[in-house]
């Protein structure tokens, strides 16, 4: 409870604070958008009884939980507003991760690895960079979590257990449906945000991640990702014990992806905003 709570503090302050200025009747619209989204969709809503469960324990507003569970899309969201409002160039200048290292980007960048079974990318999120990998030889999926210490400090590695004997081990922040981590049927993700240029919204990534972990296959993992109702902007790498593994990169409604077996000779396509394997 607790750390919930803390971890609510934490993105509460940078929300409301002097990087982005942002009211609480902003911040509830928001949340209330995902709510509904995830209510209003059959596959989707038994995740929303889960995020009022959370609020209810951690004696938080449902709405915080939700705005939690949707961390990526309001930072995404509010760093689009902001620069519709300034312009491009005035928007670049007030970037508030500056400071930090710019602008988000994704690039992949095999030169990185000297085995060339490796896939990777990477999407500096704000504060630091994320870096994914999966090695189909190995069936080694793994990723870094570059972000602020505070929140660092209070993430958790949790199992989750289901009556039906499907199990979940996975890092998450306090309060979040789920962040990367594989399940008992060899299913594994991580994900990193990738620059939006407007609003985002839809199912939040936090709880496709969630999706994810709880499929029987990969297979069923990436299509449930697909058929989510989506305008985030995200990056998904979903592998498996048998060395198999699918990227999804979401922008707004579109997605791109990959489905590759065990052999994997790397190329990069870079574009503005997301870059992907052809």
């Amino acid at each position: 409870r607790k750390r919930i709570g803390s971890t609510w503090e934490f993105y509460y302050a940078l929300w409301t604070g002097p990087l982005y200025c942002v009211s609480d009747d902003e911040l509830r619209k928001l949340a209330a958008g995902f709510e509904a989204t995830l209510r209003g969709h059959h596959a989707f809503a038994r995740y929303a009884t889960e995020i009022d469960a959370i609020a209810e324990g951690a004696l938080l507003e449902p709405w915080k939980i939700y705005l939690l569970n949707a961390r990526p899309e309001v930072c995404a969201s509010l760093d689009g507003m902001a620069g519709a409002m300034r312009g491009p160039m005035e928007a670049e200048h007030c970037n508030p991760w500056a400071k930090y290292g710019g602008a988000r980007i994704a690039t992949r960048d095999p030169a990185h690895f000297e085995e060339p079974d490796h896939t990777y990318f990477r999407g500096t999120t704000g504060i630091g960079e994320c870096t994914a990998l999966f090695s189909p030889k190995h069936a080694l999926l793994a990723q870094n979590w570059d972000w602020a210490q505070a929140a660092e400090q209070l993430a958790v590695v949790c199992q989750l257990d289901r009556d039906d004997g499907h199990s979940i081990l996975m890092v998450t922040e306090p309060g979040m449906l789920a962040k990367f981590g594989f399940n008992s049927a060899g299913v594994g993700v991580t994900h990193c945000s990738l620059q939006a240029r407007e609003r985002v919204g839809g199912v939040p990534v936090h709880v496709l991640a969630r999706a994810v972990l709880d499929a029987s296959s990969l297979c069923e993992a990436a299509g449930t990702v697909m058929m989510a109702p989506r305008q985030t902007a995200a990056a998904l790498m979903l592998g498996d014990d048998k060395g198999s593994y699918h990227m999804l990169e979401l922008y707004g409604p579109n997605v791109d992806s990959v489905v590759v077996g065990k052999e994997l000779e790397p190329n990069t396509n870079v574009g503005e905003g997301h870059a992907f394997l052809q």
